[in-house]
C-alpha cells in the first residue's frame, strides 16, 4: 500500500475551495461522465503525482496551466527519481481519476488539514488528516 500525502498549503486550500465553489465539474479524459455532476478533485499521475481542482473552470497555477499540488516525494522539480518512484507507487500508466469529495472534506482542508490518498492496486481510499 502506498500513502500519498498532500501537505496543508495555500495552494491545497485554493484547490479545495475552487472545487467546493464549482457549478460544473470536470470529466477526466472524457471517461467519467457521472463526475460532471459530482464534487470531486482530480488525482493525476503523469509528470509526478498530484491533485488539482475538479472544477470545470480552470484554476490557474503560477507555473502551470492548472494549479496543482504534488504528493510529498513525487514532484519532478525536487525529486530526480520521480518517474521510477511514481511508477512504483501507483503503476506505470498515466491517469487522471476523479475522487468525489464533500463539503466537510473541503472545509477541513480549507482550515489547514492535509489530504491523504492510500493506494492499493486500483483501489483508492482518501481523506483529510490534521497535523
Amino acid at each position: 500500500m502506498t500513502k500519498l500525502v498532500f501537505e496543508a498549503s495555500d495552494e491545497l486550500k485554493a484547490i479545495f475551495e475552487h472545487t467546493k465553489n464549482a457549478k460544473e465539474w470536470s470529466n477526466p479524459y472524457g471517461l467519467y461522465p457521472d463526475l460532471e455532476s459530482e464534487m470531486h478533485i482530480d488525482f493525476v499521475k503523469d509528470q509526478g503525482i498530484y491533485i488539482m481542482s475538479g472544477n470545470k473552470e480552470t484554476l490557474k497555477g503560477e507555473d502551470t496551466h492548472n494549479m496543482i499540488v504534488y504528493a510529498e516525494g513525487y514532484n519532478p522539480e525536487i525529486n530526480e527519481d520521480y518517474w521510477e518512484e511514481s511508477r512504483y507507487a501507483v503503476g506505470g500508466d498515466d491517469f487522471a481519476q476523479g475522487l468525489p469529495v464533500n463539503e466537510e472534506m473541503c472545509e477541513m482542508v480549507m482550515q489547514g488539514s492535509a489530504f491523504v490518498i492510500l493506494v492499493q492496486g486500483d483501489d483508492f481510499r482518501y481523506g483529510t488528516v490534521s497535523r
